[in-house]
């Protein structure tokens, strides 16, 4: 065989699928396709591993419906090196894949970023539900909070609302 015999136009299909249930990777739920290669030691067309593990770096097998799919082994039942798999025309291969580390645990930014906007949130809704420390020049005159009251309880009245909008502080 020549240089170019050895590559051809020839694609096999593949889709990444996760985990126990075998559905399409959310992700990459993609067909992909990767050029079949003449293998000059078997004399058949293949698929390289490491070209599927380029494509699909988190890659664990492959398989077709139940069927795993076998690398190629010499007449010991070795398997060849590098390793490779039968090119299989008009086949979707499905190529099982592991969750990727970050898949369900934020990273430390995302983490991060996430709980300074729900401290700014929990802030703006507790800024919009009470007064804050510079409202009580209208609570003294006004009595409790704001509401209007005889003007003997206003100095008690704001008071309250003072140790009321501290407790609140605490909480939050």
């Amino acid at each position: 065989m020549t240089f170019t015999d050895v590559t051809t136009s020839l694609q096999q299909a593949f889709i990444a699928v996760s985990g126990p249930d075998f559905r399409p990777f959310p992700s990459i739920a993609t067909i992909s396709y990767i050029q079949a290669r003449a293998d000059i030691e078997t004399g058949q067309y293949v698929i390289m591993w490491e070209d599927i593990q380029q494509v699909f770096d988190n890659a664990k097998y492959l398989r077709v419906d139940a069927e795993v799919i076998p690398f190629i082994t010499d007449q010991n039942s070795k398997d060849l090196v590098p390793l490779r798999v039968q090119y299989r025309p008009g086949v979707t291969l499905q190529v099982v894949v592991r969750a990727p580390d970050h898949a369900n645990v934020p990273s430390k930014e995302i983490k991060e970023a996430m709980t300074e906007h729900f401290s700014q949130q929990r802030a703006e809704t507790e800024k919009n539900q009470s007064p804050s420390a510079g409202d009580f020049s209208n609570a003294e005159a006004n009595g409790s909070c704001g509401i209007p009251t005889p003007a003997g309880d206003a100095a008690k009245n704001s008071e309250k609302c003072r140790r009321a909008v501290a407790d609140a502080e605490e909480v939050g």
